[in-house]
């Protein structure tokens, strides 16, 4: 029952807003004890499922947010963590992105998402790295004002996983952050992007399979491939190189495009068959007539 406060918060405030000012506390109990979190968790969950970013509620709701951080770090979720997380981050990306903060100043690094990267576990943070995709690819009218902090962000895990030695713990942000390469903007090209990639290839490439990371970054090199062969075939030379012997292969048309774009051109030629020919040694055949008609 409590639920429905925290799902109809947003009509409750259209309805009534000092009604809502004066019970808030009622509808997001403070206090530490087990029922007093759960009623806020059940509340806070139906709340950040059934509504959006409420912008004109931030002041009011800035530290129940902050709240429900501390409550995903310890576990109380009233849904799955994986859809807690989602929705929770979705909310705070937006606040990230329409604030005013840089995430290099002592007020960025203590802002709401900082707290959320810095406290919740790994697999939530990769929600957080997810609901940057999806922001900027459902909003592609505002993706040239937003991009800039989407980046920043992207810069500061780069460097947070960096320092971490790029642990299995940052694998599902990475992976996620990878998506990005699908969205961002024409100003950017591989060479402006190549540290945030190169960061990238030891979280895409723990695994046989190729997984959404590996598939993102390949599907931007086959869109760039003809802007920058030579860059292209060498960065997907290094994510194959890396990368443990796959134990099945499959028909791969971004990967088709990109040979057949690379070979073509006289100065990504030899780096192109050279990677043709290295999985041909992983028992890799598929790319055998784009070598031999290039090869002389």
């Amino acid at each position: 029952m409590h639920s429905v406060y925290g799902q109809y918060l947003l009509a409750l405030y259209w309805l009534e807003r000092e009604w809502v000012e004066s019970n808030i506390n009622q509808i997001f109990p403070e206090g530490d004890n087990e029922e007093t979190i759960w009623f806020f968790a059940v509340a806070w969950d139906s709340f950040v499922a059934f509504n959006p970013y409420p912008v004109d509620m931030i002041k009011l709701l800035h530290p129940r947010y902050r709240r429900a951080i501390h409550n995903l770090s310890r576990g109380y979720a009233t849904r799955v963590l994986f859809g807690s997380a989602r929705y929770l981050a979705s909310h705070l990306v937006w606040e990230y992105l329409l604030s005013g903060y840089d995430l290099r100043t002592p007020a960025g690094q203590d802002s709401l998402i900082a707290s959320y990267f810095q406290q919740t576990r790994p697999e939530a943070r990769g929600s957080a790295a997810w609901a940057c995709w999806r922001a900027c690819a459902e909003h592609p009218s505002e993706f040239g004002e937003y991009w800039p902090k989407v980046r920043a962000l992207w810069e500061w895990r780069v460097q947070e996983a960096s320092a971490a030695n790029h642990s299995t713990d940052f694998d599902d942000e990475m992976r996620h952050f990878a998506q990005l390469l699908l969205v961002v903007p024409k100003t950017e090209t591989i060479a402006t992007l190549w540290p945030l990639m190169e960061a990238l290839l030891a979280h895409i490439s723990r695994y046989e399979r190729h997984d959404l990371g590996w598939e993102a970054i390949e599907k931007y090199l086959s869109q760039e491939v003809e802007r920058d062969p030579v860059r292209v075939i060498q960065f997907y030379g290094l994510m194959h190189k890396q990368m443990a012997s796959p134990s099945w292969f499959y028909r791969n048309d971004r990967a088709r495009k990109i040979f057949e774009a690379a070979a073509a051109h006289k100065d990504s030629r030899s780096d192109a068959l050279a990677l043709i020919d290295l999985l041909a040694r992983k028992g890799d055949h598929q790319y055998r007539d784009i070598y031999e008609h290039y090869a002389v």
